[in-house]
């Protein structure tokens, strides 16, 4: 159920670009946007719009502008950019460069968060172990310890 009113209605859009560096906000022409509203495309920009650097920014933009990266940030752990399928496992690199996962068809599944310095293993009954990169070789088998390396 949304929470919204049916009237609801966009009254700001912040734009940031995909190096994160240039910030364009404004304001949409009146009832033009809806929050229901999904655009295939970004909304076109208006003869009226502030533009900013990330230095520049004003403070009333900074949550926002940070929920933005946390969002992209999450996007990018869990989208792969590279994808190898041997026939032990299938591999994948995130868009962030930094995470892993490896799924075994015959076994766990491993997943390495490379800004937290964590391995994620799941094996194939279910248990969920956490722990950091370093205690890897502390608490798992050699044989799973062979399938990570």
């Amino acid at each position: 159920m949304n929470s919204r009113s049916p009237d609801a209605a966009v009254s700001e859009i912040i734009r940031i670009s995909a190096d994160a560096h240039k910030i364009v906000t404004y304001k949409p022409e009146t009832g033009s946007l809806r929050a229901e509203d999904q655009l295939d495309t970004p909304a076109p920009l208006p003869t009226h719009y502030s533009q900013y650097v990330y230095d520049s920014l004003p403070r009333k933009y900074w949550k926002k502008y940070h929920y933005a990266s946390r969002f992209i940030c999450t996007v990018k752990s869990k989208t792969p950019k590279v994808t190898y399928f041997s026939n032990r496992a299938k591999c994948m690199l995130m868009e962030s460069g930094t995470d892993f996962e490896a799924v075994f068809y015959q076994g766990p599944k491993f997943t390495i968060c490379g800004s937290a310095d964590t391995v994620r293993v799941i094996d194939s009954c279910g248990m969920n172990i956490i722990m950091l990169t370093e205690l890897v070789s502390n608490f798992l088998s050699a044989e799973v310890q062979e399938m990570l390396t």
